[in-house]
């Protein structure tokens, strides 16, 4: 009899262990990026943090060349985060949950259930049960229940002994010849079914696609205008392709426009974890006509967070981190990267296409009321400017934010009420100048002051349209009150009365001379009253213009 109980005894020893079998595995990690470093936690995220400090591993270069970490991974625990991270990438945290079945599970019921055997032979075969007294009887019912109590301790599922991490998207920076961009507009614009949720019962499941079931909208979702338009621009600002210095006068020059609208939103939660997927269209656009230049669609997911349920922060967060990773695949697209290429090298190769064409005037306007009809109004799609007429042959002369880039027609409202269509011939980003082609006219055209000479103090007039079309060709008076030097060019400051619609209009002095072409206001700096104008003298140069 007692040596029956030994291996009653025994076998119950065999099925405990197997229970617990499976308490640690040591795990590999191979990562897709060189060189990356490899953290590893058992803690989620307090906020949008994580406690990488007690639990890290170094990754390196193993005898077949790849990178790779080993470390020992509990059971136990129900999930790890891994962080990869390397200077010039984007850091990745993605959850590693178990998923492998534990063996040891199997065999610690199947031996239970051969020690439950021997427990029912040992107890009911005679002659042994008739002489069971109740010091055996007591061990072997504990036996018997504990043998199976033990198991819920062990792990059911156990994590993999080797994973491949995702490989590290290159954060792009901006490289000098490059255009600074400037976002904005972030809109949504979500179509019908293209709002969707997805569930799966577990993590394991969603890594066999086995979707318990999904969802989506029947209804449009659109806003104009969202916060993200703030947060990318930080993000643009992080890869340095925003100008942050805030001159007084931002050169725009080198400057495109960036939007985004989110045509996809689409959940997963996958038992505790959940995240967000976007479709995002985004384009470069002009920096002043805001014509479309380029344009690329992405889907790209944010990270994972424990939390089936997330705040609207959280979601805010997903979202944001949604964005930044389409971002990164826009700036990093090989096609998009062409239509960024700026600088002073694409400006030179633009000038050595044009040849000089020779502007003759031999009467041209001497006071102010003839200076009055030689400028414009140029109504353009967005709003209006105004224009000089430099020649009977029906030349104007504009800023290159009014005319745009293209060579769409623009309506020219002359001081008579006449009217006439305009051609864009000719742009110049750098000097934010342009011409524009009319029919002749029989106006006298202004003359244009040649002389690099700023006197400081001289009177001038602005002659344009300010605010209203209606107001066309108003007049008012002020002072040179300063010269400034910025990227390399002049500019000419006044204190003279200006309205965004005066762009493109004439500073002249009381003699009808064209000193230079009003371009800009300061607004919202804590200042009043300070105009500047690009000095007539750039005019040869920038347009390539020949004055007789």
């Amino acid at each position: 009899m007692k040596n029956i109980f030994k291996a009653v005894v025994v076998l119950f020893l065999f099925s405990g262990c197997a229970a617990i079998l499976g308490g640690s595995t040591k795990t590999h990690f191979y990562t897709q990026t060189p060189h990356a470093k490899i953290y590893i936690t058992p803690d989620g995220p307090h906020g949008d943090q994580y406690t990488w400090t007690n639990e890290t591993v170094t990754s390196h270069r193993d005898s077949a060349g790849c990178d790779s970490a080993t470390y020992k991974m509990k059971n136990f625990k129900s999930v790890y985060y891994i962080r990869q991270e390397l200077e010039g990438y984007k850091p990745d945290v993605m959850p590693i949950l178990p998923t492998r079945f534990n063996p040891g599970k199997i065999l610690g019921y199947v031996l239970a259930g051969v020690t439950d055997i021997f427990f029912y032979q040992f107890l009911t075969t005679p002659p042994i049960s008739d002489n069971i007294d109740e010091t055996v009887l007591l061990p072997a019912v504990l036996l018997g229940i504990g043998g199976w109590s033990i198991f819920p301790i062990g792990p059911k599922h156990m994590y993999e002994k080797k994973y491949t991490l995702n490989k590290l998207q290159p954060i792009p920076k901006k490289k000098e010849n490059e255009k600074d961009l400037f976002m904005d507009q972030a809109a949504v614009k979500i179509e019908e079914n293209n709002y969707k949720w997805n569930y799966y019962d577990s993590y394991a499941n969603y890594l066999k696609g086995v979707k318990m079931y999904g969802s989506s909208s029947s209804k449009k979702v659109t806003y104009e205008n969202t916060d993200f338009t703030h947060d990318v621009n930080k993000l643009l600002i992080k890869y340095q392709y925003c100008d942050t210095t805030k001159k007084l006068l931002a050169n725009t020059f080198n400057s495109m426009r960036l939007r985004t609208t989110i045509t996809g939103y689409e959940t997963t939660t996958a038992g505790s974890m959940y995240f967000i997927g976007l479709t995002t269209k985004w384009s470069l656009h002009d920096y002043y006509d805001k014509a479309e230049k380029a344009s690329k669609e992405f889907t790209s997911n944010s990270k994972w967070i424990s939390n089936s349920s997330p705040s609207e922060d959280e979601i805010h967060e997903l979202i944001s981190d949604a964005l930044e990773n389409g971002l990164i695949r826009f700036l990093g697209d090989s096609a998009i990267k062409n239509y960024l290429k700026g600088g002073m090298n694409t400006y030179n190769d633009m000038l050595a296409k044009w040849t000089t064409t020779t502007v003759k005037n031999t009467e041209t306007a001497s006071s102010i009321p003839e200076v009055s009809k030689a400028v414009v109004t140029i109504k353009t799609k967005e709003g209006h400017g105004s224009g000089c007429i430099i020649s009977k042959e029906g030349l104007i002369l504009t800023n290159y934010h009014v005319a745009g880039d293209s060579a769409t027609k623009l309506q020219i409202l002359f001081e008579d009420g006449t009217k006439d269509s305009g051609v864009v011939i000719r742009v110049n980003a750098f000097y934010d100048l342009a011409l524009v082609k009319i029919k002749p006219v029989t106006v006298k055209p202004l003359k244009i002051n040649l002389a690099k000479t700023i006197e400081v103090g001289t009177e001038v007039f602005a002659v344009g349209t300010p605010e209203d079309i209606d107001l066309g060709q108003t007049v008012t008076k002020g002072i040179i009150s300063g010269k400034r030097k910025v990227d390399d060019k002049v500019y000419i400051q006044s204190d003279v009365s200006i309205s965004p619609g005066n762009s493109g209009g004439a500073m002249i002095t009381k003699d009808g001379l064209v000193v230079g072409v009003i371009n800009a206001k300061i607004i919202g700096k804590g200042v009043e009253g300070i105009g500047f104008a690009i000095p007539a003298y750039y005019i040869e140069e920038g347009l390539k213009l020949k004055f007789e």
